[in-house]
């Protein structure tokens, strides 16, 4: 009970024990969650160590009594995104799961070259989902791995997308979306090409993979 106790004080929520009537405790909570307020928090980039950040909220006026969580644990990537970067892409290329941090689009085609194929692609990323830093600049790593039927990796791309952005058209990029276009040689075949694009600012992240028949 001490646990539990603990756990929905620290998280800003209320500990139900002590009784079996399951219809009471869910009225309870739906009555509870009917009547909050949600309040946002910006980070102190300031403090650049990774670890426990405690929170306080209080208001104004006599008679009130407040329940929300008493802070927040800071990984090292949310402080120094780079510092995880690699592994970042190395494991949003390898994972069979979508990491869904940063959404983008991907449209595939194909060209022959020879007797190989060259597989296009274009990449688009809304520009309202990156982010720019407060010097205009903004921080994106692109990557692929193309694997055959056996899962073996037969190609891979990557490229940086760093730039510096004109504050007078900061407005108008909002608006617009991020455009790559690039290719991958490789045989004819059978392939799954997973993609991956990570935000090197804020360390999230995106990855899609698609089925691609190259003739």
């Amino acid at each position: 009970i001490f646990t539990m106790r603990t756990f929905a004080a620290m998280t800003g929520g209320m500990a139900y024990y002590n009784g079996n009537d399951i219809v009471d405790a869910l009225r309870r909570v739906d009555n509870d969650l009917a009547h909050y307020y949600l309040l946002s928090y910006a980070l102190d980039h300031r403090n650049p160590h990774a670890g426990w950040r405690r929170l306080e909220v209080s208001v104004r006026g006599a008679g009130y009594h407040v329940r929300a969580r008493d802070g927040f644990f800071v990984a090292k990537a949310t402080v120094s995104p780079e510092s995880t970067r690699d592994m970042d892409m190395a494991l949003a290329l390898e994972s069979p799961f979508n990491a869904t941090g940063l959404p983008f689009a991907v449209r595939l085609g194909a060209q022959a070259v020879g007797s190989n194929r060259q597989a296009d692609f274009t990449l688009v990323v809304a520009a309202r989902d990156i982010t720019v830093s407060p010097d205009n600049r903004l921080d994106l790593a692109v990557g692929a791995t193309v694997r055959n039927p056996d899962g073996l990796v037969v190609g891979r791309f990557g490229k940086d997308l760093v730039g510096a952005m004109d504050p007078a058209k900061l407005a108008d990029f909002r608006k617009t979306a991020l455009t790559l276009s690039d290719h991958i040689t490789l045989p004819p075949g059978q392939y799954t090409v997973r993609f991956a694009v990570r935000d090197n600012l804020t360390g999230k992240i995106g990855s899609v993979a698609a089925p691609l028949k190259l003739p």
